[in-house]
């Protein structure tokens, strides 16, 4: 869980990057030694777009960078980005009390932020769902589609 009251310092920041850094290159070593050719990565860097940003006060533009560089690194039709979205009504229902944000206005504003980490993402292969009026079933219906259609 993440601590909301660090104050960022440059040691912060520098550590900070190494982190996102280290995970972009596992991944790339994961690529390398998987034999299923998928690989899923949960909400892995655009968490720390938004949330870097907001709770730490980061500068978070490398991250994108590092992800391009990830990106290139293998096909690019064979890499792709899906983000899931909800109203702020529906997830303050679903809320298990472990996050930071229970106000729905503050939900509203993060839901924007992932929203805007998605658009400035480098990744061609991208696809936003807003999973309001839909079951899941129709969520991987709509995701698989898009996987097929597109690959």
């Amino acid at each position: 869980k993440m601590q909301k009251d660090i104050v960022p310092t440059d040691k912060h920041q520098h550590l900070y990057m190494n982190s996102i850094n280290y995970a972009f290159n596992n991944m790339k070593l994961y690529r390398d030694t998987n034999t299923s050719g998928i690989r899923l990565y949960d909400r892995l860097h655009l968490d720390e777009v938004v949330y870097g940003t907001k709770y730490r006060g980061y500068d978070t533009s490398d991250v994108f960078k590092l992800e391009e560089s990830y990106v290139n690194s293998f096909d690019k039709n064979s890499v792709f980005l899906i983000v899931l979205v909800d109203e702020p009504a529906n997830l303050v229902t679903r809320d298990d009390g472990l996050g930071f944000t229970a106000d729905i206005a503050e939900m509203a504003k993060e839901k924007q932020l992932f929203i805007d980490a998605y658009s400035d993402s480098n990744i061609e292969q991208k696809i936003l769902i807003n999973i309001k009026n839909f079951t899941i079933q129709q969520v991987f219906n709509k995701v698989l589609y898009f996987v097929e259609d597109t690959y």
